[in-house]
């Protein structure tokens, strides 16, 4: 999975715009906001039975969190958080994650 860019959109929110690699060589695109990955991710985390250690979601910043410094490093750090979390065999195994992907595709 890669978070190839971000783009703010006209009423200032910025979304992802990340690349996903299926079973199979699929690949397609989606665009999602910090906001809504990190909704993702605590649902998942919630709905795992037995727990387990997770990586850190990147931080929330409420200043300075449109300077395009900020953004590009938000874009890595989410790339690096996204392949941690769903490297997790019961992460990536779970329903809640397939149907993220074909609700954002």
């Amino acid at each position: 999975m890669t978070v190839v860019n971000f783009e703010v959109t006209s009423d200032n929110f910025v979304n992802y715009i990340i690349k996903v690699v299926g079973s199979g060589d699929i690949t397609f695109h989606i665009k999602d906001r910090y906001s809504s990955i990190r909704n993702f991710q605590e649902m998942v985390k919630r709905n795992i039975v037995s727990p387990v250690v997770m990586p850190n979601f990147p931080q929330k910043k409420l200043w300075g969190n449109m300077e395009p410094s900020f953004l590009m490093q938000r874009q890595k750090h989410l790339e690096f958080f996204l392949n941690s979390f769903l490297a997790h065999p019961r992460v990536c195994t779970s329903r809640l994650v397939h149907n993220y992907f074909i609700e954002k595709a």
